[in-house]
């Protein structure tokens, strides 16, 4: 049945029941005795006050009644529940939110929370770059004090950054280590002279993994010991030291040939197939799970609309090389050797097309495979972190990243892609741990992109290529790569927010002063058709 029927339905039995009600009232409570009903409206007279005066005995005002209907439809329905908990909102709930779960603290008591307060332990003070330069204040006095480390509400988790889905079910550690494979052989076909050997004790490689809290016993690195930065990467990205010395064996004929020239990930990994076998390995298990990991690489960046006769041959290509016994068996063989080389050749045919956008260096992979792109850049930036204190920098982070930019022709990153990724890496990790110095980096990357140029035509229209996605009001609403951060650090902050008297409270105003600056600059920067309360 439609509305405007129940509607029609419920005045209609609404005027009869106040009709019997009035009919059946006893005499004298009314003030008109003849109780003429006829010049009464009845669809605007208070129920609650005809009820009210006849169980009283009163008499009736029905001007009053009406006064009272008027005056009832400005207020919340209530139903007289026992716990009172019952209510019906005028206002759409979707666009004003649920209000707190939790009672507020009383004031100038110690209220305890079944979670820990927002202010848990001092942290080191924040010797970060000046964020006032670039013209918006983000709680002024923070860098100078002590910053607190902030016990976050674990029930608003950051959503993910919106890429489109991983096709052959790579996991995270899979991207972790086709990441480092990828950095290793971007920086042998740089030029850069990386020794072999694995003499190094471990003692050595833990050695910079000092965070930049460790001011005062700072050391410069040799601006030539790559190795030694290498030898911190492999740690910080958990790669062991036998799985390193396979990569570089694998990959040393290979940077050979082809030095300063531009590689993709799928001649890395057939490169890496072809000259690494199960006998390189200690056990069974570690090569069946590298050689999967090698063949979903491949997969996920070669499938795709070619063609359905093309598609099905590279899928019976896979499928020879996913039956790990039988390939073991034929190594070396003519079947063997056929099937490497005709997807070598079909990747070779994909990497020779020009780019779309006419950059320098680009290639096919830039936008057809971003997706997996952006994530294998997201492992290289999450390895800033500190492996024995997740909430601090590394004092050598600035070394690192500059080796990892060795990878932008590869994986298509440019300086607006690295700026809005390493934000995005910065904030996750201050959900995560709470330290507010991360917090602060974050705003000053958010800063360096909003105040970017345009710059090249042709970049910006690759950079708008890069689509990611977020659920706004439980659909799936698509928007560019810096839009989709911005709208989830909106979103999270939001979300704290809403509940701020149990993630805040007055000695830690400060850092509630920053989220809401945070959260007011991100909403402004979004695009129109990204706002969350927009359909």
């Amino acid at each position: 049945m439609d509305a405007s029927r129940l509607l029609h339905l419920y005045r209609r039995d609404r005027r009869k029941l106040l009709e019997f009600v009035l009919s059946s009232a006893p005499a004298g409570t009314s003030s008109d005795s003849s109780l003429d009903l006829s010049s009464v409206d009845l669809d605007t007279l208070s129920i609650d006050y005809v009820l009210d005066r006849v169980q009283s005995g009163g008499g009736l005002d029905f001007s009053e009644g009406k006064k009272q209907f008027f005056d009832e439809m400005k207020f919340p329905v209530m139903l007289k529940s026992l716990p009172r908990s019952t209510f019906f909102l005028i206002s759409n709930m979707n666009m004003s939110g649920s209000p707190p779960q939790r009672i507020p603290p009383q004031i100038l008591s110690n209220v305890t929370y079944d979670r820990p307060s927002c202010l848990s332990k001092q942290s080191t003070p924040y010797t970060g770059p000046e964020i006032g330069q670039y013209g918006v204040e983000i709680g002024s006095g923070i860098a100078a004090a002590e910053v607190a480390q902030v016990q976050l509400g674990r029930d608003a988790n950051l959503p993910s950054l919106g890429l489109p889905a991983l096709r052959t079910g790579l996991s995270d550690d899979d991207v972790r280590e086709t990441a480092y494979e990828i950095l290793l052989a971007s920086l042998f076909l740089s030029g850069v002279r990386v020794h072999f050997s694995e003499e190094r004790k471990r003692s050595r490689h833990l050695k910079g993994l000092r965070s930049k809290k460790d001011v005062s016993n700072h050391r410069s690195l040799p601006t030539d010991s790559y190795s030694e930065l290498l030898d911190i990467i492999r740690v910080q990205m958990e790669i062991s030291e036998s799985m390193d010395a396979l990569i570089k064996q694998g990959l040393r004929g290979f940077c050979s040939g082809t030095m300063n020239e531009n590689v993709d990930v799928p001649q890395i990994a057939l490169e890496l197939l072809t000259t690494i076998s199960k006998s390189d390995f200690s056990n069974e298990k570690a090569y069946t799970h590298w050689h999967k990991r090698q063949v979903n690489t491949l997969e996920e960046l070669l499938l795709g609309s070619h063609g359905f006769v093309t598609e099905q041959k590279l899928s019976s290509f896979f499928s020879e090389l996913k039956n790990i016994r039988a390939w073991v068996s034929n190594n070396g063989s003519a079947g063997h050797v056929e099937v490497l080389t005709a997807i070598r050749r079909f990747a070779s045919s994909l990497s020779s097309k020009p780019g779309k956008f006419g950059i320098p260096s680009e290639t096919y992979y830039w936008t057809e495979s971003y997706h997996l792109n952006l994530r294998l850049y997201e492992k290289f930036l999450s390895s800033v972190f500190d492996v024995l204190d997740d909430g601090q920098i590394i004092e050598v982070a600035e070394e690192i990243i500059s080796i990892f930019k060795l990878t932008w022709p590869t994986l298509g990153i440019t300086k607006k892609i690295h700026d809005i990724l390493y934000c995005w890496v910065l904030f996750q990790q201050f959900t995560r741990t709470g330290e507010v110095t991360l917090l602060e980096l974050a705003f000053f990357e958010i800063h360096k992109v909003a105040s970017r140029s345009d710059g090249d035509v042709n970049e910006e229209a690759y950079f708008r290529s890069l689509i990611c996605s977020a659920e706004v009001y439980c659909y799936k609403k698509k928007m560019s790569l810096v839009d989709a951060v911005f709208f989830n650090i909106k979103w999270w902050c939001g979300k704290q927010l809403e509940d701020y008297h149990l993630h805040f409270n007055e000695d830690n105003s400060a850092i509630y002063e920053r989220m809401m600056t945070l959260a007011t600059f991100v909403e402004e920067c979004l695009a129109d058709e990204c706002r969350d309360n927009e359909k």
